[in-house]
């Protein structure tokens, strides 16, 4: 587990999270409102949206795909996002503090997630990525 976690709060603008996340060498990190409570998680993949369809470009046959599912595209409000708050996934997968790394480890699978904040009394205490649960089930690390 990386802690304390690298956060950002909600109207972090968008080249302050890509400098936070470069210099930090972080790939995803939790959004946090002003009490430390967690609101949502912002990764490299919701960045780059912003980047990849941030101006005139449509992605058509997804856009269909999406109305034709009865679903509205996330990803024309990431596009136009400049804070934090418009740019996150909101509700993100957490872990608690005393949780054991299997845990993490489907929960990470089953929600196809590459990190997830661990959260000790509802504040976020630090960010376990798949690189620190591989740690964790290392003989040559772990003593086993």
């Amino acid at each position: 587990m990386s802690a304390p976690a690298i956060t950002v709060g909600p109207d972090a603008l968008y080249s302050d999270i890509v400098s936070t996340m470069l210099s930090n060498d972080v790939s995803g990190m939790p959004v946090v409102d002003a009490t430390g409570a967690l609101i949502g998680v912002i990764s490299e993949g919701d960045l780059i949206v912003k980047e990849g369809y941030g101006d005139e470009t449509h992605r058509t046959l997804d856009l269909v795909t999406d109305v034709l599912r009865d679903q509205r595209p996330q990803w024309i409000d990431k596009a136009a996002g400049l804070r934090a708050r418009d740019l996150m996934s909101p509700d993100p997968v957490t872990v608690e503090l005393d949780d054991a790394l299997s845990v993490a480890a489907r929960r990470m699978l089953t929600c196809d997630v590459n990190r997830l904040p661990v959260v000790c009394q509802g504040t976020v205490v630090g960010v376990i990525s798949r690189s620190d649960v591989l740690r964790g089930f290392d003989p040559m690390s772990t003593g086993r």
